[in-house]
């Protein structure tokens, strides 16, 4: 399957999506020469070029008629991701991390006709992502 990479993602987050699904391309808007194009007119040429699917930080293309009739009518899937605003390399981090999982369960569930597909973004407080414990010396055996 061919995917889009909005805009509003990093181009960097194609290497890691390429490196982990084999069998797929990514293309991104910067690579496509198609960044500040117009939504509508956007899904119609990346269907021109051969995408499939467009992964996009975008929640609102949906809730927008004729960029959601744009969507249908081009037989594109739309694979959203939610995913606070985080800068820099966790930013990053998170993004690629968010896409990179959630982007197997979309294959899984991929559906012939046109759909919405929410990725929930990864966990992004520290807390959540890490413990920390000291290195205890009295737990081994002498």
């Amino acid at each position: 399957m061919k995917f889009f990479l909005d805009e509003n993602l990093s181009p960097l987050v194609a290497k890691p999506l390429a490196a982990v699904y084999l069998n797929h391309e990514f293309g991104t808007a910067q690579d496509e020469d198609l960044t500040k194009v117009k939504d509508v007119e956007l899904f119609t040429e990346i269907r021109r070029r051969g995408y499939e699917a467009i992964i996009t930080k975008d929640r609102n293309q949906h809730r927008i008629e004729d960029e959601r009739r744009a969507i249908f009518d081009n037989g594109l899937q739309w694979i959203c991701h939610r995913m606070g605003k985080h800068a820099g390399i966790r930013g990053f981090a998170l993004e690629s991390a968010t896409i990179v999982a959630g982007l197997q369960f979309v294959i899984e569930e991929l559906r012939p006709e046109p759909h919405l597909y929410l990725v929930k973004g990864i966990e992004a407080q520290p807390e959540q992502r890490l413990k920390i414990q000291r290195v205890r010396l009295d737990v081994w055996a002498a």
